[in-house]
C-alpha cells in the first residue's frame, strides 16, 4: 500500500511528518519516538505551519519559566526534575497515553477514528469513546457511554480497543503500524480509495511512502 500525506501534511500539525514517518520505522526508533512525543508533538506546530507568536504566548511562557525557576531554587534540582520526567512518562509510555494512538491511528483498515472500551475511562473523562466524540462533539463526556448505548446499531460493529497497553505494544512492534499509519478524515483531490490501494502517486502537492495508506473516515 501506499502512505498519502498531501497539504495536510504542512496544514494539520497533530499529523507526523513526511520526516517522521520515515526516520521512526523500526521498534527501537518508534520507541524513541513514543518517549519523545510530548517534545515533538510541542514543537511540530512551529515547524509544519508556523503562526506568528501571540503577546499572551510570550507571557505564558514567561510565567512558566518563571514557575519552574522558583521551584529549582526553593526545592532543587531533583523537585524540578520529578516534575518534568512525571510530564514525559505520564504524556508518552504510560498506559493511560495510549489514547493519544489509538484515536486516529490505523489499527484497522479504513476506519481512522477508533474508541476504546475499558476501565481507564473512568480517569480520562470517556475520552476513549472517541468515534462518538466525533459524532457529537458537543455532548458532554458524562453523556457519551449514553450515546454508545441509545445508537448501540450504529457502532457495536465498529472495531475498538479494550487496552491502551496493548495499543502502545502493537503499535511499537508491529511492521504495520508507526508515525506512518496516521489516519486522516480527508482524500486527496481527484483521488479515490481505489487509487490509494493499487497505484503511487508523486507529485507537487503528495509526498508518497511505501506504508499503509491514510483513508478516509
Amino acid at each position: 500500500m501506499c502512505c498519502v500525506v498531501c497539504s495536510h501534511d504542512v496544514q494539520d500539525v497533530d499529523i507526523p511528518t513526511a520526516f517522521e514517518s520515515r526516520m521512526f520505522r523500526h521498534w527501537t526508533t518508534k520507541l524513541l519516538w513514543l518517549t519523545v512525543h510530548p517534545i515533538i508533538h510541542g514543537i511540530r506546530p512551529y515547524i509544519k505551519n508556523f503562526t506568528p507568536v501571540l503577546t499572551l504566548e510570550i507571557i505564558n511562557f514567561v510565567v512558566q519559566i518563571g514557575f519552574d525557576l522558583l521551584i529549582l531554587h526553593f526545592f532543587g534540582i531533583k523537585s524540578l526534575v520529578y516534575l518534568l520526567a512525571g510530564t514525559l512518562l505520564g504524556l508518552c509510555l504510560h498506559p493511560l497515553a495510549g489514547h493519544f494512538i489509538s484515536e486516529h491511528y490505523l489499527f484497522t483498515k479504513g476506519q481512522a477514528t477508533t474508541s476504546y472500551y475499558g476501565s481507564l475511562n473512568f480517569l480520562i473523562y470517556n475520552l476513549g469513546y472517541h468515534v462518538e466524540h466525533h459524532d457529537f462533539p458537543y455532548i458532554p463526556y458524562t453523556r457519551l457511554p449514553e450515546v454508545r448505548r441509545i445508537a448501540a446499531e450504529f457502532y457495536d460493529d465498529l472495531p475498538y480497543h479494550t487496552s491502551w497497553f496493548k495499543v502502545l505494544w502493537d503499535f511499537v512492534f508491529s511492521d504495520d503500524m508507526g508515525p506512518y499509519a496516521r489516519g486522516v478524515g480527508y482524500l486527496p483531490q481527484g483521488l479515490n480509495e481505489d487509487d490509494i490501494e493499487s497505484k503511487t502517486y508523486d507529485d507537487e502537492k503528495c509526498v508518497l511512502m511505501n506504508f499503509k495508506a491514510f483513508t478516509k473516515i
